[in-house]
């Protein structure tokens, strides 16, 4: 071919699809217990979840928990809770916006300099390579919620229900791009 010693950034045979994408894992492992006795009933569950993304340098990690219980404390009255639980921390590189400079820029161009650097701009293209190894989008949530409700029937037709509702959320980004 042509081969130029001298033009090291236009001598490359990339394959971005190979460079940038892989087969996607998903773990999810999940805990449940249920039981009850006379009045009572419960529900507990937790569920860990860690995604690997198509794209490279992009995953998500998450953890919730969720308690339900329910009691009936005599035929006129009952009570029940519930409360959840989420934690996620994720890095998610867009998928589109990574597709998109697969088609921008040429196979041809170097992605790395000949120090191991990545190469940045190459005929006005971005490297997608570096974007995707080195551009940055993680999140970290925090999420408990809680539900209580109490229920009493004064007759047939007539009854008192009252909630309570509480939600704490937290969140964080942090955000680098290339």
């Amino acid at each position: 071919g042509d081969v130029d010693s001298v033009q090291f950034y236009r001598n490359q045979d990339n394959d971005y699809q190979d460079l940038l994408f892989r087969t996607a894992n998903k773990d999810v492992i999940s805990l449940t217990l249920s039981g009850g006795a006379k009045g009572l009933s419960y529900f507990a569950g937790a569920t860990y979840t860690n995604d690997q993304s198509i794209v490279v340098n992009s995953w998500l990690r998450r953890i919730q928990s969720r308690i339900n219980i329910s009691y009936q404390a005599s035929p006129k009255l009952s009570v029940t809770n519930n409360m959840s639980f989420a934690y996620t921390k994720d890095n998610m590189i867009p998928v589109g916006n990574t597709a998109k400079v697969v088609f921008d820029r040429n196979p041809w161009t170097s992605i790395y300099n000949p120090d191991g650097s990545f190469n940045s701009y190459i005929e006005s293209k971005r490297n997608p390579v570096q974007q995707a190894y080195l551009n940055i989008n993680e999140d970290q949530d925090f999420v408990v919620q809680n539900n209580t409700r109490l229920n009493y029937k004064f007759y047939k037709d007539l009854q008192f229900t009252t909630s309570f509702n509480a939600q704490l959320n937290s969140g964080k980004n942090n955000t680098f791009a290339h």
